[in-house]
């Protein structure tokens, strides 16, 4: 019994096969606009479309800023007061220490003079009331040198306060500022718009997404390939 087989001379060679895949184009750079505050759109680009190109730092559209220009002001007119109650701290504990000083001097005189009491007190010349009176004012000047000292320890943690007081002032103005900037929106880098959802006279939420801003410099094909 004879058998046909198909024969062929085996050659090493390199083969490269040819794949179609099918994918998608995605972008690794886009962002997403988002609103920064509360507010209505007042102004919005013309070319605020889906599909348009934008150049980097091009007005796109600007929240109404009035609540963030109230803000503002207030923040100014309380960095304001802050420093204002700071002087006026400044000023008090110099008036303080002066106080000080002079219940000091008081002090230092009385108790000379009770010495002085004393001494005539041995000698015969004076009473016994009077020393006592003396003893007396040394101890209410002593007392009122305490209250002295206390006052000016006030002072000092007053003007700490007020310092703490006039940073936080001068941050809350900061951001109140930074608010107001953010009321405009522009567009960070030059790209495509997508997924554009901004009206004129539209009121827009926090942190809103209103478009989509695509890199065109930054896309890649993304498929899947088999085994």
């Amino acid at each position: 019994r004879s058998y046909t087989v198909n024969v062929a001379t085996l050659a090493p060679q390199t083969v490269a096969p040819v794949t179609s895949a099918y994918g998608e184009i995605e972008s690794w750079r886009t962002l997403e606009l988002r609103a920064s505050s509360e507010g209505r759109l007042v102004e919005v680009a013309a070319k605020f479309r889906d599909g348009v190109a934008v150049a980097e730092g091009e007005l796109l559209l600007r929240i109404d800023p009035a609540n963030a220009d109230f803000q503002v002001l207030d923040a100014e007119a309380a960095l304001a007061d802050a420093e204002a109650q700071k002087a006026e701290a400044e000023e008090a504990i110099v008036g303080a220490e002066q106080e000080l000083e002079a219940a000091r001097r008081q002090l230092v005189l009385r108790r000379q003079a009770l010495e002085r009491q004393k001494q005539l007190r041995e000698k015969g010349y004076s009473t016994a009331v009077q020393v006592e009176t003396e003893e007396l004012g040394v101890a209410s000047l002593e007392q009122s040198l305490s209250n002295r000292l206390q006052a000016v320890i006030t002072a000092r943690k007053r003007i700490e306060r007020m310092e703490l007081t006039v940073k936080r002032a001068e941050l809350a103005l900061k951001d109140a500022r930074r608010v107001l900037e953010e009321t405009t929106l522009t567009a960070p880098f030059s790209g495509y718009l997508s997924g554009v959802n901004a009206t004129l006279g539209r009121r827009v939420s926090p942190s809103e997404t209103l478009a989509e801003l695509i890199d065109p410099a930054a896309l890649e094909a993304r498929f899947s390939l088999s085994t």
